[in-house]
């Protein structure tokens, strides 16, 4: 049998009593981090939340429920709103209207609507079908299953379409989620 010299600092280290509760600590540490839900030591990533591809959320500015289409594709969330009008707005160019307030009815197709004002926090030209529009975009407070976030939105007219809100990759952000897919 051959024997593994130590070399002098881990000897002392060991011979001092310092090793096996620093060991102990390490496995206690991995243990609370795996019952955590943790995946890994050093990553401390958290396990992700499952979400179909159609889900009930609640827009907190007019307390209307959306039911909502989840797009991986899309890369900021856009909501059904009508009747978008800015406070002293210039109609010539809409980038100029970041900072002001918008008005606008959130509808969500099923009899519910409310008015809402809200800051521009940014305006984008965007390609739709065989035109270019442009979008203004702002900050609501989207909850689903019990959590809450402060989601960056598009107002479109969504009124032709099945789901009036569409959650984006912004929104699959906030809260880790993952969207469940079937063979359907």
């Amino acid at each position: 049998m051959q024997t593994i010299p130590f070399r002098p600092s881990i000897r002392r280290w060991v011979q001092s009593g310092a090793a096996p509760s620093v060991l102990l600590a390490a496995v206690i540490a991995f243990m609370a981090g795996v019952l955590a839900g943790w995946q890994g030591i050093a990553g401390g990533v958290t396990r992700a939340r499952l979400v179909q591809g159609v889900e009930i959320v609640r827009i907190a500015e007019g307390g209307i429920d959306y039911t909502a289409r989840v797009d991986s594709g899309a890369a900021i969330s856009s909501v059904n709103a009508r009747n978008i009008a800015v406070d002293g707005g210039d109609a010539e160019d809409p980038r100029k209207n970041i900072g002001r307030t918008v008005h606008f009815t959130l509808d969500n197709g099923h009899g519910q609507s409310a008015e809402v004002d809200a800051e521009i926090i940014d305006v984008k030209s965007v390609r739709t079908g065989d035109c270019r529009e442009w979008r203004y975009h702002v900050h609501l407070t989207v909850d689903f299953g019990g959590r809450t976030a402060n989601l960056l939105v598009n107002l479109n007219d969504r009124s032709a379409l099945g789901e009036k809100m569409l959650l984006g990759r912004n929104w699959l952000e906030t809260g880790n989620y993952v969207i469940a897919v079937s063979d359907r």
